[in-house]
């Protein structure tokens, strides 16, 4: 709040709630225009990411039943890393006058923030696991990555509260001072994700041009493997968190450039994972389509039982149930568990199809029912 008289309440929106502090390794003073603008895209930015992020969550968790792997279970955690971390700056800016507070809200944004890069550099092994490396992918990794995702943040900020706790949400803000250094308790293992991110990425787009391309190199396989080179890429960089790098380069007023694109691309984050990841994910949209031909047929199979629906005889063959009423065949269809590399391999299917169960689609029964 800036000023207060009578009914009139005037409030300013400074540096302390600047998505932009969190990657700014060099102390420089901001300009309170630019300041004020970076704070209003923040709160904005992160408000409607953190709709985005809880609607993708959801989905998730509704679509578990037909929707199993690994992968969706990395990107459930990526997801609550970042929720909570945008979540905690917006509520950090209210508490730059409170000192403990501050500090416990530091320590917080500290940690999540470290979460959610150790997930993003989770989700850039498990793709270049299954994309690349190919061999040895069925072997699941899941112990390591939540050890090492929810585990090690939590031994960084040890660490950095041992060392600098003076410092720890200090100044105008409740993140690490970059004034004497401590900011590379963050911005170190950041760098260094990316770095490992970024030839990932490469490897990856690499493997999406040659299967796309074709043996026979024509003209128009090349046009279409370099659309599905840049479809992929701009579908990894949030993923991957490469658009984070923008934040190493800002380093004064004259690449204060960098400072807007950094705030908008990162605030926005959740949202371009809910846009590339589910809203245009055709193996999402598949998997809804899935769940409510499931209701249908289950619903069918209710309204048909209650009815008093005389059945002449039934079989049961894996997990799929078959009637005969009136000389005609019904299939019920329970969900099937089906394995699928979500997201990103979406534009990889023609390098990988993994799907473990054949989901029913036919409505013909088995001939050697018991009975017939």
């Amino acid at each position: 709040m800036e000023s207060r008289s009578g009914r009139q309440v005037t409030c300013h929106c400074d540096h302390t709630t600047n998505f932009a502090i969190l990657l700014q390794i060099v102390p420089f003073k901001l300009d309170p225009h630019h300041g004020q603008i970076l704070c209003y895209i923040s709160q904005i930015g992160g408000a409607i990411s953190l709709v985005a992020l809880m609607v993708a969550f959801l989905l998730y968790c509704c679509l578990r039943s037909t929707m199993v792997s690994e992968r969706m279970l990395i990107h459930k955690n990526l997801l609550v890393a970042m929720f909570i971390l945008q979540l905690t700056i917006i509520v950090s800016s209210a508490m730059t006058n409170q000192k403990i507070l501050c500090k416990v809200s530091a320590a917080v944004i500290h940690y999540f923030a470290t979460a959610m890069f150790l997930w993003m550099l989770v989700e850039g092994l498990q793709l270049y696991r299954q994309v690349v490396r190919v061999y040895g992918s069925e072997i699941s990794w899941m112990i390591y990555y939540y050890l090492i995702s929810w585990g090690l943040p939590a031994l960084i900020v040890s660490v950095t509260i041992a060392v600098g706790w003076k410092d720890y949400g200090g100044g105008q803000s409740c993140w690490l001072s970059n004034e004497n250094g401590l900011i590379w308790f963050f911005a170190g293992p950041v760098l260094t994700i990316i770095l490992i991110n970024t030839f990932i990425l490469i490897c990856v787009v690499k493997v999406v041009y040659t299967a796309s391309e074709g043996r026979d190199g024509n003209q128009y396989n090349k046009d279409s493997a370099s659309r599905a080179s840049i479809r992929s890429t701009l579908m990894l960089l949030p993923l991957l968190g490469l658009t984070w790098l923008l934040g190493f380069l800002a380093v004064n007023n004259d690449t204060i450039v960098f400072l807007y694109l950094f705030t908008i691309l990162n605030s926005l984050q959740g949202l371009f994972i809910f846009i590339f990841h589910i809203l245009l994910n055709t193996e999402m949209r598949n998997a809804i389509k899935r769940k409510k031909h499931i209701r249908e047929m289950t619903r069918m199979e209710f309204i048909s039982s209650t009815a008093g629906m005389s059945t002449s005889h039934r079989h049961n063959t894996s997990s799929n149930a078959c009637y005969t009423h009136d000389g005609e065949d019904y299939v019920i269809a329970t969900p099937p568990r089906i394995i699928i590399d979500d997201p990103v391999l979406t534009s990889f299917a023609s390098i990988k199809d993994q799907v473990d169960g054949n989901f029913v689609t036919s409505l013909n029964c088995p001939d050697n029912v018991d009975g017939k």
